[in-house]
């Protein structure tokens, strides 16, 4: 806020001081509007006394001769003198008129430079006020880069932060990960030795001896070897058993495999959905899975629960089967040794006529086959039993590890699979749009050098027709003065139009001479002729200028040298009249030149000034002609009205120069207070629009503060979360501990 307040008040102040360097720049320039109207009423009004005074003059000289042509019997030698005296004084006069004439042609071309000087500060000024106006601009935009640079530490302190933050929860994952495959291979021990004990009396329980030749491991390993072998089918249900006691093992350890598997998924899913989850949705969403998977696994316990008790049903019947067995066992041994004493009791029976043994003998042997047969068939469909249970809880174990892990992978391979998609559209997006962009830059890149070229040679050629049309005008005008003419007023808008397509290309040219008088023109096309003989020649020192005023200068000096002092007198206006038309830049010709077409059109108005100038010419030679037919009849008094007749053209031009100079100046004050005004105008709508982005900045800001704080309220949230969680999963495994 303290740097915003900074730049509203820096520009403000720039505001303020734009304004009143208008105020100061519009005052000025009245007061020299003023004062050099002044001026110039104070020359006029001189000028007017002086010709007055010379009037007088005259008058008195009148007087003389008239005083003189009394006394002219007495004293003709004396006239004689005075008449030399009065031609060398009309040539003296003639001289001061030729002075005259050069020193009023310098005058105007003074005030040509002054008036082209006060143009280039106008442009000046401009281009300072534009020059401000792009400071401005780069203040801001480096204010701008400031800020941005701010908010890039931000969001990396942020980055670091959330790295970090992300790191200590893979850390407290992976620890808590340790902890539970620790208690996971503690709880997979104890399972084993529970097993181990478990298929121990298992063994111990199954031995058999008889007919078929059962027998238990520890009896076989306790005797000493002289019982049976153990029966195939006893000892198929005995590998039967361990094989279900090592598959238990086995589904320990893949059961804590699969735990650690689901631990490590867990803790890759964290990695990446940290920052997802701070959302209420996906949080809902994980809240759903999560309270499924606890269903699921609550089911899954249940099943176990339920194999597990019947688990023990089946133990407990084998245990009651082994006490039948072992009852069995000791009855068959009985039967045994009874029937080891009854075949060494044979041989001495086998002595009796009858040579048989007795029915209730036989009887007995039979049932107690019977018995046993039984016995042995109940305990192959028990273990049986046993081994389908342990079959079932086997496959649902696989079943749950199989759903948690496919839910998991088929998440992840279709987020993969979607992102890698994503990625290679937009990379095969992102060429196709470079090539475009180098496509078309190459492209525009041709047509800006072919446009450029053709601009230029357009604008030359511009410059060239309106320089020559510009001369036209200054030759029929100058013409039209010498006949004592008004001007055509179709000449006169060509005129007009030329000299506003001349300030437009004065305006859009970057050579400072064209911006210049004449004179300061030809001087600087000395100077430059003189250090580079080489240098092109001005479109201002135009050839036809110079040719003009050579004949101008040739004809007044022939005049001068031949002709009577009345032609003289005649001929010196000629001199001061060339040179008062100049071209006055205006600021509205800058849409001329833009237009191809303007060629043709200048070509059109070139040749109707030819014309019109031929007209004018050939009106000259005639009204020449007339004048040297009348001068050679008109007495001494018309050749005084002649020199007072130009002496009011003189003045007459003059006055038509000043109010071009006037109506220029005017113009000039106009220009100074439209850029003045168009400055304004873009100081306000700059401040304007910085003001908007700075209130959309502080918006932003304010959102993304207020966006800040609810992640931290939910990040908390999910913390404390987690920390339940963690001490929920610690109290677990302490209870399933103890």
């Amino acid at each position: 806020l303290e740097q915003l307040q900074e730049a509203f008040g820096q520009a403000h102040t720039n505001q303020r001081k734009v304004a009143e360097d208008g105020e100061t720049n519009e005052e000025t320039l009245l007061q020299e509007s003023a004062s050099k109207e002044a001026y110039y009423m104070g020359r006029l009004l001189e000028l007017q006394t002086e010709v007055t005074l010379s009037r007088s003059v005259t008058s008195n000289a009148q007087a003389e001769n008239e005083r003189l042509s009394a006394i002219v019997q007495d004293l003709r030698e004396s006239n004689e003198m005075l008449e030399l005296q009065r031609s060398r004084m009309r040539e003296e006069i003639k001289e001061y008129k030729f002075r005259e004439t050069r020193l009023l042609q310098d005058y105007t071309e003074l005030e040509e430079e002054n008036i082209t000087l006060q143009k280039l500060v106008s442009t000046l000024k401009q281009s300072q006020v534009e020059y401000e106006g792009l400071k401005h601009e780069i203040k801001v935009l480096e204010e701008e880069t400031v800020l941005l640079n701010s908010q890039l530490e931000d969001a990396l302190r942020l980055k670091d932060i959330s790295e970090g933050q992300l790191e200590e929860a893979l850390d407290a994952l992976k620890t808590e990960r340790e902890q539970k495959n620790n208690l996971r291979k503690e709880l997979a021990h104890h399972l084993s030795l529970s097993d181990s004990v478990y298929g121990a009396g298992a063994h111990l329980a199954l031995t058999v001896t008889g007919v078929e030749g059962l027998k238990f491991p520890e009896e076989t390993n306790g005797t000493n070897g002289s019982h049976g072998s153990i029966i195939p089918a006893a000892n198929g249900n005995i590998e039967d058993s361990n094989c279900c006691n090592g598959h238990i093992h086995n589904s320990s350890g893949l059961a804590k495999k699969s735990g650690d598997y689901r631990a490590g998924r867990k803790g890759d899913g964290l990695v990446p959905d940290l920052f997802s989850e701070l959302n209420l949705s996906e949080m809902q969403k994980l809240k759903q899975q999560l309270l499924q998977v606890e269903r699921e696994k609550a089911a899954l316990l249940m099943n176990l629960q339920e194999s597990q008790t019947q688990l023990q049903h089946t133990q407990g019947a084998l245990t009651e089967q082994n006490e039948r067995v072992h009852c069995l066992t000791e009855r068959v041994n009985t039967l045994k040794h009874l029937h080891a004493d009854k075949e060494l009791g044979d041989p001495q029976e086998s002595e009796k006529p009858d040579g048989g043994s007795s029915p209730s003998a036989n009887s007995h042997r039979s049932s107690d086959i019977h018995g046993f047969e039984i016995l042995e068939f109940k305990y192959k469909v028990a273990v049986t039993e046993v081994i389908d249970l342990k079959a079932e809880l086997k496959a649902l174990k696989e079943k749950y590890n199989q759903t948690v892990e496919g839910q998991g992978d088929c998440h992840d391979d279709d987020r993969v699979q979607a992102l890698s998609e994503q990625i290679s559209h937009l990379e095969r997006s992102c060429r196709e749009g470079r090539e475009k962009v180098a496509g078309l830059e190459a492209e525009l890149r041709a047509a800006t050098s072919t446009a450029t070229e053709s601009q230029s040679m357009l604008n030359t050629a511009q410059d060239d027709l309106v320089t020559f049309s510009e001369e036209l005008a200054q030759l029929y005008h100058h013409v039209c003065l010498c006949n004592n003419e008004t001007p055509n007023r179709v000449m006169l808008d060509y005129y007009r139009q030329s000299r506003i397509t001349r300030s437009g290309s004065l305006k859009g040219s970057e050579d400072p001479r064209a911006l210049l008088s004449p004179r300061l023109a030809r001087r600087l096309a000395a100077a430059s002729a003189a250090g580079s003989p080489d240098s092109p020649r001005s479109p201002v020192d135009s050839p036809s200028k110079d040719t003009l005023h050579t004949e101008t200068t040739n004809s007044v000096d022939s005049s001068s040298c031949h002709s009577s002092p009345c032609r003289n007198i005649t001929g010196s206006p000629t001199i001061s009249i060339s040179r008062c038309p100049s071209p006055v830049p205006v600021d509205a010709g800058g849409d001329l030149r833009k237009e191809p077409m303007n060629i043709y059109n200048l070509n059109a108005i070139i040749r109707d000034q030819i014309k019109h100038l031929q007209r004018a010419v050939d009106h000259s030679l005639q009204l020449s002609r007339q004048r040297a037919a009348a001068r050679e009849l008109a007495p001494m008094l018309d050749k005084d009205k002649e020199s007072c007749m130009e002496e009011l053209l003189k003045l007459k031009s003059l006055l038509s120069t000043k109010r071009e100079q006037i109506a220029t100046l005017r113009l000039v004050l106009k220009a100074n207070k439209q850029t003045a005004e168009n400055a304004l105008a873009n100081l306000k709508s700059k401040y304007e629009n910085e003001k908007a982005m700075v209130t959309e900045t502080m918006m932003k800001l304010r959102n993304e503060l207020k966006a800040l704080k609810e992640d931290a309220a939910t990040f908390s949230s999910l913390r404390a979360m987690f920390a339940t969680r963690c001490d929920e999963y610690v109290t677990q495994l302490d209870e399933m501990q103890r």
